[in-house]
C-alpha cells in the first residue's frame, strides 16, 4: 500500500492530515505516513498525532511514498515540490469524498487537493499542484492553471481562466468568461467582473486593481 507524506506541517498541512481519512482511496490504496517539514519541531506544541518524520531537505523518497504539498506561500510551495521531485518523489491528488466532480471531461494534473464540499462542473481542466479548499465552486469550461490556490467559499464562473500561481481568497466571485492572468491575487469577498492583468492584486465589488 502507498504511503502519503504531507510536505509542511503548518496549519494547512494539519488540515490535510485531519481530512485525509475522509479522502478517496484512504485505507484502500494509501495510508498517511506523516509530515516532512523544514522545521522538525513545528508541531511540538500542537496536539497532533501525525509525526514529522524528517526535514524536507534530508528526506529520501522510497518506492511506496506519495506526496502532496500543503503550504499557501506559492514560492515556497514551488521550491519544496522541486526539491522532492528532483529526488524522484511522486505526487498524488487528494480528493475529499464529499466533493462533487462532474463525470464529463474533468482533467487533473498531479499533486492537487480538492477539499470538502467542492463542486466541479463539466469540461474543466485543472493543472498541477492546485489547491481548492472547502466549498469552492467551479463552473463549466473553466481552466485552472498550475499552482493556483482557491480559498473557501470562492466561486469561479463558466469559461473563466485562472493563471499560474494566482490566489483566490475566501468568498471571492470570478464571474463567467473572466481571465485572471498569472501571479494575481483576488481579495476576500471581491467580485471580479473584468479581466485581471499579470501580477495584479484586485479587491472590492466590483474588484479594482490596488497593487
Amino acid at each position: 500500500m502507498k504511503q502519503l507524506i504531507i510536505i509542511c506541517a503548518g496549519g494547512f498541512g494539519r488540515e490535510l492530515a485531519a481530512w485525509a481519512p475522509q479522502c478517496i482511496g484512504y485505507n484502500v490504496d494509501w495510508n498517511l505516513k506523516g509530515f516532512i517539514d523544514s522545521d522538525i519541531q513545528r508541531i511540538k506544541n500542537n496536539v497532533c498525532s501525525i509525526p514529522i518524520i524528517d526535514t524536507i531537505d534530508d528526506y529520501l523518497p522510497n518506492e511506496n511514498d506519495l506526496f502532496i504539498c500543503a503550504i499557501g506561500d506559492i514560492n515556497l510551495k514551488q521550491k519544496f515540490i522541486k526539491s522532492i521531485s528532483e529526488k524522484g518523489g511522486e505526487f498524488m491528488n487528494l480528493v475529499h469524498q464529499s466533493s462533487i466532480i462532474s463525470s464529463q471531461n474533468v482533467s487533473f494534473g498531479k499533486g492537487c487537493f480538492i477539499g470538502p464540499r467542492c463542486t466541479i462542473s463539466c469540461d474543466v481542466v485543472i493543472g498541477d499542484h492546485v489547491s481548492l479548499n472547502c466549498h469552492v465552486d467551479i463552473g463549466h469550461d473553466v481552466i485552472i492553471s498550475s499552482f493556483v490556490h482557491a480559498n473557501p467559499f470562492s466561486f469561479i464562473g463558466g469559461y473563466s481562466k485562472i493563471g499560474v500561481c494566482s490566489v483566490i481568497h475566501p468568498h471571492a466571485i470570478v464571474l463567467p468568461s473572466v481571465k485572471i492572468s498569472d501571479n494575481c491575487v483576488v481579495g476576500a469577498g471581491s467580485t471580479v467582473f473584468k479581466n485581471v492583468n499579470h501580477g495584479a492584486t484586485v479587491y472590492g465589488s466590483p474588484a479594482k486593481e490596488i497593487f
